[in-house]
């Protein structure tokens, strides 16, 4: 019964280590963007940081106002390998008629929204809300 206390070391640091890889892999597993848990919420953020992208942009800005928004499509399919985009637009105060018109069957569908307000360029004031829509392919 010599150095008992040599193996109860050992069984010690082996919990200790196993204790550790746990709360590392949870951490982890946490802050993977693919993970089922946190999909949703990682798609809004893409989302909602290329719909401040395009409202930044005045190449962007003035398609929007001007009703084709087909180079804004184009960037935001660009980029991304496992997300769909497209986007509408409508007038400010629309909610009847700013719908997706062409749904995927059977997925989900995340959307961000912002108001365009009219250039020094325009004529009249001709504000527009663009709904950009997200899914995965």
């Amino acid at each position: 019964m010599v150095n008992k206390k040599g193996w109860l070391r050992i069984v010690e640091a082996s919990i200790v280590i196993g204790i550790i890889f746990g709360m590392l892999a949870f951490i982890h597993q946490q802050q993977t963007p693919g993970h089922t848990n946190n999909q949703g919420q990682y798609i809004t953020e893409q989302l909602l940081v290329k719909a401040d992208e395009i409202s930044k942009n005045d190449q962007y800005r003035r398609e929007i106002l001007s009703d084709n928004p087909s180079n804004a499509i184009t960037f935001l399919n660009s980029g991304s390998g496992t997300l769909a985009y497209t986007i509408t637009v409508c007038a400010p105060d629309a909610f009847v008629n700013c719908n997706l018109a062409q749904a995927p069957a059977g997925q989900e569908i995340y959307a961000a929204e912002h108001i365009i307000s009219t250039n020094l360029t325009m004529p009249a004031f001709a504000a527009k809300k663009f709904i950009v829509y997200a899914w995965l392919r």
